[in-house]
């Protein structure tokens, strides 16, 4: 009696060169790693960044103060409501901040870190609002800071450039956004 072979039993094909092992990134040509270096900037990785290990989202924080509070000072002050306020972690970030006001003689504010001006002060005013009008008018400014404490307080202060005269300030807000780690 013959052997019966059934098409389960036959080896499968083999198709192509045989399988090489690589046990170390220098058995591979330098040409070779160049182009998969290629590869994977053209096409990314699709990693999900919440799965990357390590990385915390970074979410913007903002806090508001709606009053209406004023200011007769030419120096940067706090008013009667503090803030708005932001506690922040270290960081790289990018803040706005704004308000609005009536009709007042070049109200402005400004942003300290940890109780003091930034190097590069920037300040968010409106246009001239001495028309006289009951019109509200906004102003808003953007910077980006270094913070470098494990905990920062970033708060709003304000000012008018004519010292003296009544400065009118309500629905002030700050945001701050974390846009890089420190290392």
């Amino acid at each position: 009696m013959s052997d019966q072979a059934f098409v389960g039993d036959m080896p499968a094909p083999v198709f192509g060169p045989a399988r090489t092992i690589v046990s170390s990134i220098y058995e591979i040509d330098p040409t070779v790693l160049e182009q998969i270096a290629q590869w994977l900037e053209q096409r990314g990785i699709r990693t999900p960044i919440s799965q990357v290990v390590g990385f915390q989202q970074f979410v913007a924080q903002t806090a508001n103060v709606e009053t209406q509070e004023t200011t007769t000072s030419g120096s940067f002050v706090d008013l009667t409501t503090v803030g708005p306020q932001l506690t922040l972690g270290a960081g790289q970030y990018v803040f706005f901040w704004g308000f609005a006001t009536t009709t007042s003689l070049y109200p402005q504010a400004t942003i300290k870190v940890n109780n003091a001006l930034l190097p590069t002060l920037r300040l968010a005013a409106p246009p001239d609002t001495t028309t006289g009008s009951a019109a509200y008018v906004t102003a808003m400014m953007s910077q980006t800071a270094t913070l470098p404490n494990p905990s920062n307080t970033v708060k709003m202060v304000y000012r008018g450039a004519a010292g003296g005269s009544t400065q009118y300030f309500m629905n002030r807000w700050l945001t701050g956004l974390r846009y890089a780690n420190i290392r």
